[in-house]
């Protein structure tokens, strides 16, 4: 690499490393469903049933009450406590609102078996 790239890399580099300092930070909560402590869906109670999602790389589980639903545990979903939430054993967390589909591989495709709360964070007993 001659003496001359190294400038203009350099200079490149001290650019966009510099432009991040003014750049905004945009408000997510449009993304998350709505705004403040309201964006996350608090729930809890014991596992019910649940069913692994072979195509969409998640675990769909079915909370009874108090608050009861259906809730997907994926790789971004930070578990606390005994890291257990097979039926039998209470979990408490929060979700996102939104709902996604649980996808099941069925011959050459895949079908949807069911729908939940994506889980942010998730404690179990």
């Amino acid at each position: 690499m001659s003496q001359k790239q190294r400038i203009y890399l350099s200079v490149v580099s001290l650019f966009v490393v510099a432009s991040a300092f003014f750049i905004p930070v945009l408000d997510t909560s449009a993304f998350f469903g709505g705004g403040g402590s309201g964006a996350l869906t608090p729930f809890g109670g014991m596992v019910m049933a649940y069913v692994v999602c072979t195509c969409s790389s998640s675990i769909l589980i079915t909370i009874g009450p108090p608050t009861m639903g259906s809730f997907l545990v994926t790789p971004g979903t930070k578990l606390y406590a005994n890291y257990n939430f097979m039926p039998g054993h209470w979990v408490l967390g929060l979700a996102l609102p939104a709902s996604l589909p649980c996808l099941v591989y069925a011959g050459t495709s895949c079908v949807n078996v069911g729908n939940g709360k994506p889980i942010v964070m998730m404690g179990t007993s």
